[in-house]
């Protein structure tokens, strides 16, 4: 394990703490718009995660959901989501909500964490080295059966529209199995990682919600593509995720007209 990934699981479960130390309080919410709201646990772990980046690594670049970036004159970047999946955190409506950290040289990422403190479930990947979920190996998932398969999908905040289309084209009669939402991008990735769902799909999403599930999934074997195909880097809003032959079938069905 390098220093990188190792610094990056710290610094996931001590930003699982706080989210654990607010988690079944009531929180007053903030509104940005009516599909962007946040608590004082988002304020409290992105500062958290920025402080000890800062005191670690203090010539990196930050990107991170709740502050303006943090650009200084590096290769590379800390992208940070303090809490993925807001609104399951304060509805408890499911336990999917999580810590996102990973590391971007350029636009591509080598080291991804996602944590999920309610379950204890810390999925962690680097460039190269496989990836593994609680210390254990992620083994690749096999479905070619694009009838049989199980995806997740998320809207983001804007342009949902977009991911509404996709969803209906997939889920037409004799298409795919089913697809869920979770809301929380990093439940369907890392879901999809761990082989328990077979895709996942998005058309506007952000970076901090995409890039430590994507070299997770990279690590395991699965084609992370943009949602029209072309190769996912730091900076793309829409994101397309399965195995070889089954994301082959799937961005088939996508791309017709």
């Amino acid at each position: 394990m390098s220093a990188y990934l190792d610094f990056a699981i710290e610094l996931a479960r001590g930003a699982g703490t706080i989210l654990m130390k607010h988690y079944g309080q009531i929180q007053t919410v903030t509104y940005t718009r009516a599909t962007d709201f946040k608590t004082i646990a988002d304020d409290e772990s992105d500062a958290y995660l920025r402080q000890r980046i800062r005191a670690q690594y203090p010539d990196h670049n930050i990107v991170s959901e709740e502050l303006d970036a943090l650009l200084q004159d590096s290769a590379l970047t800390w992208v940070i989501d303090p809490l993925d999946g807001t609104f399951p955190f304060t509805r408890g409506s499911t336990d999917h909500f999580a810590v996102c950290v990973s590391l971007c040289e350029g636009k591509t990422p080598i080291v991804g964490v996602i944590y999920q403190p309610k379950t204890e479930k810390l999925f962690a990947a680097e460039q190269g080295r496989g990836a593994t979920l609680n210390g254990q190996p992620l083994l690749p998932e096999a479905l070619t059966d694009i009838h049989k398969a199980m995806l997740a999908h998320e809207y983001g905040k804007d342009k949902r529209e977009l991911t509404l289309a996709t969803h209906a084209k997939l889920m037409q009669t004799g298409m795919v199995s089913y697809s869920m939402c979770y809301a929380c991008a990093s439940a369907g990735l890392a879901l999809t990682a761990e082989g328990r769902l077979n895709g996942f799909f998005s058309h506007n999403l952000e970076p901090w919600d995409m890039a430590a599930g994507v070299i997770i999934n990279r690590e395991v074997g699965n084609i992370v593509t943009t949602i029209d195909g072309r190769e996912w880097q730091f900076g793309e809003r829409s994101i397309l995720v399965a195995n070889p032959k089954l994301h082959a079938q799937l961005l088939e069905v996508i791309l017709s007209k």
